[in-house]
C-alpha cells in the first residue's frame, strides 16, 4: 500500500482545488516560512479523523476552512480526499484503490465518505485499525513529536512506547473494567444495606396484623356514615348548580347578539386593514426599489472612475514592459553566445580525458602483468610453508584433545539415558490427568456455550419484543392523538351544527324552533343540498345569501314564521314555500350553443343533488345559472347567450345578466355551512374506526407486555445458569492449563534430555571420526612441507632480474595520473559553467514570458468594459431613482386618506368589544362558579364511585341520614379521631411480610451474583495488566535493539540505550534515554547539545517505525533543529528506509531536498493563498548514479 494522491479544496490557506500526486519513495514539500507547507500534513491528519483543533494548529475546528484574504472571500466548506493504492489488500476492503473523503461546512455540519459512499468516522477508524494508519498511529510525525521526546518526563515519555506497543486500548478497557468494578462495589453495598433493612422489618409486621382487625371494624361503620353525608351534600350542591345555570344562559344570549354586530363591523375593519397593508407592502417595495437605484447609481459612478484610472495605468505599464523586454532580449543574446563557446570547449576536453584514460589503462595492464612475478609467488610459497607447519602442530594438539573428549562423552551418555527413563514415566502420568481434565473442560464449555446461546436468543427475542412494544406503543399514542384531534373536531362541529353557527340570527332562531312551535319547516337550503367538492366555490357564489333561505311546505308556514320573528324581534329570514316557488330554466337550444365551448361545465341546477320534492327550490335558485372553468370561458358563454343568464366560474367570478362582471378574492365564510355536515359524517366514521384501532392496539400491546415479562424471566434464569457454568468452566480451564503446563514441562525436559543424549552420541561419533582424520592430516602435512622447502630455494634465484623493469613502468604511470587529474578538473569546471549559463538563459526567457502574460491580462481586463457603457448605465439609474421617488410620494398620500377613515370604524368596534368583554367576564364568573360546583359534584360522585363503589341513584335509595347534616359531620370527625388513636394501621401486614420475605431471598441471590462478578472483574483486570506488561516488554526490547543500530547509523558511530526508571513495575515505569555520540562520554539525553538531542529523538522515532512499520509516513520538519552534517545523515538514512516505507517530508533543509524523488514547492504569491509547483528529480538521480 502507498499514498497515491491528496486532493484539497478550501482547506486552510489552499483556497482553490488542487491535487498532489505521490510516488513510492521520498516526496519533499518545501517552501518559505508562512507559505502553508505544513498545512499538507495537517490535511492528511484531518482526513484520517483528527478531532482536536489544537492538534491542527487552530482554536476551533472551523479554522480549517479557508477564511478569506484581501482579494478572496471566505469559503463555507473544506474538503480533503486521500487516495490510497490497495493492490496488496493491506486494508480489509475489496477495492484496489481506497478514497477517504472528509468535508466540513462552516455551519458545523460534517461528512465522511469512503469510495464516494457516505459513512461514519467509526467506519474509517475501524478500516485502518491495525494497519499502521490513523490519527493515533506513527504515520504522521511532526516536530511536536520530537519535542515531546525531548521535553517529556520519563513517565510521560512512556506514552510513546505504549502507543507503539498497542497497549492504549487495553488501558482504556482496564479503566472501563475498573469503573464497572466500582459500580459493582456500589451496587453490592446498596444490596447489603437493603438486606439489613429488610431483616429489621420482619418482626414489627406481625404486631401490625392484630391491630388491623379492630381498625377494619371501625372503618366499616365510618364508611356507612360518610356515604350518607356525601349523598346529602350532592343533593344540596345540585340545587345551587341549577340556579347558577339559568343565570348563565341569560347572559350568554345577550353576548351572542353583541358578537354578531361586532363580527360584522370587525370584518369591515379587517377589509380596510388588508387594503392598508397592501398599500404598506407596495410602499415598502417602492422604497426598496429606491434604495437599489441609489446604490446602483453610486456603483455606476465608481465603475466609470475605475475604468478611467485603469486605462491610464495600462498605458504606463505597457511602456515600462516594452523597455524591460528590450533589455531582456539583449541579455539573452549575450548569454546564448557564451554558452555556444563553452559547449565547444567541453567537447574538446572530453576527448582529451578519454585519450589519457586509455593510455593509463594500457600501462596498468603492463605493470600488473609484470608484478605477477616470482616475488609474489615466492611470498605465497613461504606463506603456505608456514601454514602447513602451523596446521601440523594444531592437528597434533587436537588429536590429544579428541582422545580425552571421547572418554568424557561415554559417562555423559549413560547419565542422560537414565534421566530419560524417569521422565518418560512422569510424562505418561501427567498426560492421562491432562486428557481427563480436557474432556471435563470441553463438556463444561459446551454446556456454557449452549446456555449462552439460549441466553443470546432470549436477549435478541427480548430486544425484538421490546422494540415491537415500543413501536406499537408509539403507534398507539399516534392513533390516540389522532383520535383526540378528530374527536375534538367532531365535538366542535356538532356544537356548531346544533347551534347553527354561521347562520343569520333570524334564520338560526327559526331553525331551532322547527321541531317545536312551527310545523312545515323543512330546513335551510344549505342543509338539503349536496354536490361535488370541486363546485363548492361556484355554488357558494351562485347561491350567496340564498344558502340560508328557509324552505317551508306552504306559504302559510312561511307567514307564521315571519310573524314569530316580528313579534319576538328575532331578526329577519327569507322563506321558500314549496307550494308557490317557481323554477327557472335555460332552454335546451341555449345549452346546446354553449356546450360546444371548452370549459363550460353545464347548468348549475343539474349539478346539485337533493330530494325530488325539493328540486323546484334548486331550479328556482340555480335554474338560470351556468358554471364554467374560468372567466374567459364565462365571457364567451355570456356573449353567446346574449347576457341573459348568470355565468359563474369555479373560482367564484361572475358574469351577470346585462354584462356586469364581479370577481376578485373571496372571504370564504358560508363554506362552513356547506361542508360542515359532510365533514361531520366523515369524522364520525373516522372516530369510530380510530376507537376500534385503539382497542385492538391496546390488546396487542398488553399481549406484548405479557410475552416480554415471560421472556425476561427466562432470560434472567439463563443468565444465572450461564454465570454458574462459566465459573465452573473457568475453574476447569485453570486446572487444565496447570496440568497442561506440567505435562509440557515434562515433555520439554524429555525433549531437552533426548536432544542432549543425541548431541552426546553425535559428539562421540564426531570425536572418533575427527581422531582418524587428524592422523591422516598429520601425514599429509609432512609430505607437503618437504615439497615446499625445495620450491622456495629454486624461485629465490629468478627474482632479482625483474625488479629493474618494474621501476620504469611505475614512473611513467605516475606522470599519466597527474595529467589526467588536471584534464578532468578542467572538464568539471566547463560543465559547471555550461549549467550556470543554461540556467541564466532559462531565467531570462521566463521573465520575458511573465511580462508578456501580465500585459495580456491587464489588456483583457480593460476590454471587459467601455467608457460609453458606464455612462449609459449611470444615466439609466438616475431615471429609475426619480421615478421611484415620485411614486412613493403618491402612495403615502393614499395611505393617509385610507387610515383616517379606518380609525373611526375601529373606535366603534372598540365600544362593541368592551360590551362583549363585560358580558364575557360576567358569563365567565358564572361559569367559574358552575365549574366549581361541577368539580365539587364530580368529587362527591367520584367519592361515591371509588370509595363506596356505588352510583348516586343507588346511594340515594340506600343511605339516609337520620340526623341533621352538621351533626352527622361531627360524628364522622369523632369516629376518625377514634381510628387515629389506633395509630398507623397496616391492613396488609401479612401480604407485606410475604413480599418482604420474597424480596429478601431475591436480594440474597443478587448479592452472591455481584460478589461473583466482582471476582471476575478482578481476574479480567489482572489478565489485562499481564497482557500490557507482555506487550510493553516485547515492544520495548525490540525498539531498544533497533535504537542502538539506528543511532550508530545516524551518528556514524557511538552508542545509545533506553533505560527503564523502574524495571520492577513495567505498568508504570518511565523511560530514560542515554547516548554517547562519537568522541564523547555516555550521558543523559538532557545533557546533549540541541542538535544531538534532536537527532537522538529522530533515531528513536525511526526505531519505532522499524518495529511498527507503516505503509507511508508524513514527517513535518522533524530535522529542523539539526545542523547541515546531521541533516545529510538523516536524509541518507531516510532514502535507505524509503525502500520499504513511503515518506512525505515537509522540510526547508537542502540536504533533505537533495535525497527526495519528487519535490513539491508551496508558494504564496497571493497574500493568504497557497499554491503548488512540482519537480521530478529522476534525471538528476540518474546523472548522479552515472558519475559515481
Amino acid at each position: 500500500m502507498f499514498l497515491k494522491r491528496l486532493e484539497l479544496t478550501g482547506f486552510k490557506s489552499f483556497a482553490e482545488k488542487l491535487g498532489i500526486d505521490f510516488v513510492p519513495g521520498v516526496t519533499a514539500v518545501v517552501g518559505p516560512n508562512g507559505s502553508g507547507k505544513s498545512n499538507i500534513s495537517d490535511a492528511i491528519r484531518w482526513v484520517l479523523g483528527e478531532q482536536s483543533a489544537r492538534n491542527l494548529r487552530g482554536g476551533k475546528m472551523e479554522d480549517v476552512i479557508f477564511s478569506g484574504s484581501d482579494k478572496r472571500k471566505a469559503l463555507n466548506m473544506a474538503e480533503i480526499s486521500l487516495v490510497l493504492d490497495n493492490e496488496d489488500q493491506h486494508v480489509p476492503i475489496d477495492y484496489s484503490e481506497v478514497v477517504v473523503t472528509r468535508r466540513l461546512y462552516r455551519s458545523g455540519e460534517s461528512e465522511y465518505l469512503l469510495n464516494k459512499q457516505t459513512c461514519r468516522l467509526k467506519d474509517i477508524t475501524d478500516l485502518f485499525m491495525d494497519s499502521g494508519l490513523g490519527k493515533e498511529a506513527f504515520s504522521i510525525i511532526g516536530q511536536g513529536r520530537v519535542e515531546e521526546i525531548l521535553s517529556s518526563k520519563s513517565e510521560e515519555r512512556r506514552m510513546i512506547f505504549e502507543e507503539a506497543a498497542g497497549v492504549l486500548k487495553y488501558k482504556f478497557r482496564k479503566q472501563a473494567s475498573e469503573k464497572k468494578l466500582a459500580d459493582t462495589e456500589d451496587n453490592l453495598s446498596r444490596v447489603r444495606d437493603i438486606i439489613h433493612e429488610l431483616e429489621q422489618q420482619t418482626g414489627p409486621l406481625e404486631e401490625q396484623a392484630s391491630v388491623a382487625k379492630e381498625y377494619l371494624s371501625m372503618k366499616a361503620e365510618l364508611n356507612e356514615l360518610e356515604a350518607g353525608v356525601t349523598v346529602k351534600e350532592i343533593q344540596e350542591l345540585h340545587a345551587q348548580w341549577t340556579n347558577l345555570k339559568n343565570d348563565y344562559d341569560q347572559v350568554e344570549d345577550q353576548k351572542r347578539q353583541h358578537e354578531i354586530d361586532r363580527d360584522r363591523l370587525e370584518q369591515t375593519v379587517l377589509t380596510g386593514r388588508e387594503a392598508l397593508q397592501e398599500l404598506d407592502d407596495e410602499l415598502s417595495e417602492q422604497q426598496q426599489q429606491l434604495l437599489i437605484a441609489t446604490e446602483e447609481l453610486e456603483k455606476a459612478e465608481g465603475k466609470k472612475q475605475l475604468f478611467e484610472e485603469r486605462l491610464r495605468n495600462f498605458d504606463e505599464r505597457r511602456a515600462q514592459h516594452e523597455q524591460e523586454m528590450t533589455q531582456l532580449r539583449d541579455q539573452l543574446k549575450k548569454t546564448e553566445s557564451e554558452l555556444m563557446d563553452v559547449v565547444s570547449n567541453k567537447k574538446e576536453q572530453t576527448e582529451q580525458v578519454k585519450q589519457l584514460e586509455d593510455e593509463l589503462k594500457e600501462l596498468e595492464v603492463a605493470l600488473f602483468t609484470l608484478s605477477e612475478s616470482s616475488e609474489e609467488q615466492l611470498e605465497e610459497l613461504k606463506s603456505e610453508y608456514m601454514e602447513w607447519m602451523n596446521a601440523r602442530a594444531t592437528d597434533e594438539n587436537n588429536l590429544q584433545n579428541q582422545i580425552a573428549s571421547k572418554n568424557r562423552l561415554l559417562g555423559r551418555i549413560e547419565q542422560k539415558r537414565a534421566q530419560l527413563r524417569e521422565l518418560d514415566q512422569e510424562s505418561r502420568e501427567a498426560l492421562t490427568e491432562k486428557e481427563s481434565l480436557k474432556d471435563a473442560f470441553d463438556h463444561a464449555a459446551a454446556e456454557t456455550e449452549k446456555c449462552l446461546s439460549l441466553y443470546r436468543e432470549k436477549e435478541n427475542e427480548e430486544g425484538e419484543k421490546r422494540q415491537s412494544l415500543t413501536d406499537n406503543e408509539q403507534q398507539f399514542r399516534e392513533i390516540e392523538k389522532e383520535h383526540q384531534r378528530k374527536r375534538s373536531r367532531r365535538d366542535v362541529l356538532k356544537d356548531m351544527e346544533e347551534d347553527y353557527a354561521g347562520f343569520f340570527h333570524g334564520v338560526k332562531d327559526i331553525l331551532k324552533q322547527r321541531d317545536g312551535n312551527f310545523h312545515g319547516l323543512i330546513g335551510a337550503v344549505a342543509e338539503v343540498i349536496s354536490f361535488n367538492e370541486r363546485y363548492k366555490t361556484a355554488v357558494e357564489t351562485a347561491l350567496g345569501g340564498a344558502l340560508q333561505h328557509v324552505i317551508t311546505d306552504t306559504a302559510d308556514d312561511a307567514r307564521s314564521a315571519i310573524n314569530y320573528l316580528k313579534t319576538n324581534r328575532k331578526g329577519r329570514a327569507t322563506f321558500l314555500p314549496l307550494d308557490t316557488i317557481k323554477p327557472k330554466s335555460i332552454s335546451d337550444y341555449d345549452l346546446g350553443q354553449i356546450g360546444q365551448i371548452d370549459g363550460v361545465i353545464g347548468q348549475a341546477s343539474r349539478l346539485i343533488d337533493t330530494e325530488p320534492r325539493l328540486r323546484p327550490v334548486i331550479e328556482h335558485q340555480l335554474g338560470n345559472v351556468v358554471f364554467t372553468e374560468n372567466l374567459k370561458q364565462a365571457q364567451q358563454a355570456a356573449k353567446i347567450l346574449k347576457h341573459r343568464y348568470r355565468i359563474v366560474t369555479l373560482d367564484g367570478d361572475v358574469v351577470s345578466p346585462g354584462g356586469a362582471m364581479t370577481g376578485g378574492s373571496l372571504q370564504q365564510k358560508s363554506g362552513q355551512i356547506l361542508s360542515r355536515k359532510s365533514e361531520l359524517k366523515t369524522l364520525e366514521s373516522e372516530v369510530s374506526s380510530l376507537e376500534a384501532n385503539m382497542q385492538e392496539q391496546e390488546r396487542f400491546c398488553n399481549g406484548l407486555r405479557t410475552d416480554l415479562a415471560v421472556i425476561t424471566q427466562k432470560k434472567e434464569k439463563l443468565k444465572h445458569e450461564g454465570e454458574r457454568l462459566r465459573k465452573e468452566e473457568r475453574q476447569l480451564e485453570s486446572r487444565y492449563q496447570e496440568q497442561s503446563w506440567l505435562y509440557q514441562s515434562y515433555a520439554d525436559k524429555q525433549e531437552v534430555a533426548e536432544l542432549e543424549l543425541s548431541e552426546a552420541v553425535a559428539e562421540y561419533e564426531d570425536a572418533d571420526r575427527e581422531q582418524e582424520r587428524l592422523s591422516l592430516e598429520i601425514e599429509k602435512a609432512n609430505e607437503r612441507i618437504s615439497e615446499l622447502d625445495q620450491a622456495i630455494q629454486e624461485l629465490s634465484e629468478s627474482l632479482k632480474d625483474k625488479q629493474v623493469q618494474e621501476k620504469t613502468y611505475q614512473d611513467k604511470r605516475n606522470d599519466l595520473k597527474i595529467e589526467l587529474a588536471s584534464a578532468r578538473e578542467n572538464l568539471r569546471f566547463t560543465g559547471e559553467t555550461e549549467a550556470r549559463l543554461t540556467g541564466e538563459a532559462d531565467d531570462v526567457k521566463r521573465s520575458m514570458d511573465q511580462r508578456m502574460s501580465e500585459l495580456k491580462k491587464q489588456e483583457d481586463v480593460l476590454n471587459q468594459g467601455t467608457k460609453e457603457s458606464a455612462a449609459e448605465e449611470l444615466e439609466q439609474w438616475r431615471q429609475n431613482k426619480q421615478t421611484a421617488t415620485a411614486y412613493i410620494k403618491d402612495l403615502r398620500t393614499k395611505r393617509f386618506d385610507k387610515e383616517s377613515g379606518l380609525e373611526a370604524k375601529e373606535g366603534e368596534l372598540k365600544g362593541l368589544n368592551q360590551q362583549v368583554q363585560y358580558l364575557s367576564r360576567t358569563a365567565q364568573e358564572l361559569e367559574v362558579k358552575i365549574n366549581r360546583l361541577d368539580v365539587n359534584l364530580d368529587t362527591k360522585l367520584t367519592t361515591l364511585q371509588e370509595q363506596f363503589e356505588i352510583t348516586f341513584e343507588r346511594a340515594e335509595k340506600r343511605y339516609h341520614l337520620e340526623i341533621p347534616l352538621q351533626k352527622a359531620k361531627e360524628k364522622v370527625k369523632l369516629m376518625r379521631m377514634g381510628i387515629e388513636e389506633l395509630g398507623h394501621v397496616n391492613t396488609g401486614a401479612i401480604e407485606e411480610f410475604e413480599r418482604v420475605k420474597e424480596r429478601y431471598g431475591f436480594l440474597s441471590e443478587q448479592k452472591q451474583d455481584l460478589e461473583d462478578a466482582k471476582g471476575t472483574l478482578h481476574e479480567v483486570i489482572n489478565e489485562m495488566d499481564q497482557e500490557m506488561i507482555r506487550r510493553f516488554d516485547d515492544t520495548f526490547t525490540q525498539i531498544q535493539s533497533c535504537f542502538q543500530d539506528v543511532f550508530k547509523q545516524l551518528f556514524g558511530g557511538g552508542r545509545a540505550a533506553l533505560e527503564l526508571t523502574d524495571p520492577d513495575d513495567l505498568l508504570h515505569t518511565g523511560v530514560d534515554i542515554v547516548a554517547q555520540p562519537p568522541g564523547k562520554k555516555l550521558q543523559h539525553l538532557a545533557l546533549l547539545s540541541g542538535g544531538e538531542r534532536a537527532l537522538t529523538a529522530i533515531a528513536l522515532l525511526f526505531s519505532i517505525l522499524q518495529v511498527r512499520p507503516v505503509p507511508f509516513c508524513v514527517l513535518d520538519e522533524v530535522e529542523a533543529a539539526l545542523d547541515e552534517a546531521n541533516v545529510v545523515r538523516f536524509a541518507n538514512y531516510l532514502k535507505d528506509f524509503s525502500e520499504d516505507t513511503q515518506f512525505i517530508v515537509v522540510t526547508h533543509r537542502k540536504g533533505t531536498m537533495e535525497e527526495a524523488d519528487v519535490l513539491y514547492g508551496v508558494t504564496m504569491e497571493e497574500s493568504g493563498v497557497s499554491n503548488l509547483v512540482s519537480v521530478k528529480l529522476e534525471e538528476s538521480e540518474q546523472f548522479a548514479g552515472a558519475e559515481k
